[in-house]
């Protein structure tokens, strides 16, 4: 039976498993673990990644990851309808107003758009965050 697709959403917890062939043992000293988290950090450096847990095991290995989103300010208000656009645009809007608030009246004249175009955003924003277990300053 064929695995269900994983959620590949920015920002999504992924678990992630590797094992040797047939159980054989990916590291055979301490040098071996040593290598592997030295390689591990500078992966997860240039891929913006965030481990939260890993645990090395000499057979297998599991690591807890997300992917962080980095984007300009210049992107995020750039008027694309890409997705990552969009859910940056309705995450800022929903924090903007809950968070700092500031009204949806008076973001949507800063930003140049309609006010039910940010009520909206705001809507969606609050969703991603739930949905995605975004956290605001550790709140």
């Amino acid at each position: 039976m064929p695995r269900k697709s994983r959620i590949d959403a920015p920002g999504a917890l992924q678990h992630v498993i590797g094992r040797g062939i047939n159980r054989q043992a990916l590291f055979s000293d301490k040098a071996d673990y040593k290598d592997f988290l030295y390689r591990l950090g500078e992966i997860l450096s240039e891929s913006n990644t965030f481990c939260y847990e890993w645990a090395l095991i000499p057979n297998h290995f599991h690591m807890l990851l997300r992917a962080v989103v980095k984007m300009s300010p210049e992107e995020i208000m750039d008027r694309g309808r890409e997705r990552r656009k969009v859910e940056a645009r309705s995450i800022l809007c929903y924090w903007s107003t809950d968070r700092l608030g500031v009204s949806q009246r008076e973001f949507a004249k800063r930003l140049k758009l309609t006010q039910p175009a940010v009520s909206q955003a705001v809507r969606r924003g609050k969703d991603l965050v739930k949905s995605q277990s975004y956290s605001f300053f550790h709140d």
